[in-house]
């Protein structure tokens, strides 16, 4: 197992929160791999364009500052 810490995650999608549209297996893989290989506290993505705390490490920013979620 990889040793990888971050405090934040960036992402444009986050792949495991698909409120509608479809999910990309190659996208899919990658979040896994992430989830599972780094340790990090919030993980941020805007791909949905909603302002949502999705739970304590998730939320998805469109037009907020991340400090307001």
């Amino acid at each position: 197992m990889n040793n990888f810490k971050f405090d934040y995650i960036l992402t444009h999608k986050y792949e495991q929160f698909p409120p509608r549209g479809t999910v990309s297996p190659q996208l899919m893989e990658l979040t896994k791999y992430i989830e599972t290989n780094v340790t990090y506290g919030k993980w941020y993505s805007g791909h949905w364009h909603r302002n949502e705390k999705v739970d304590e490490k998730h939320a998805l920013v469109y037009d907020v500052l991340v400090a307001d979620i």
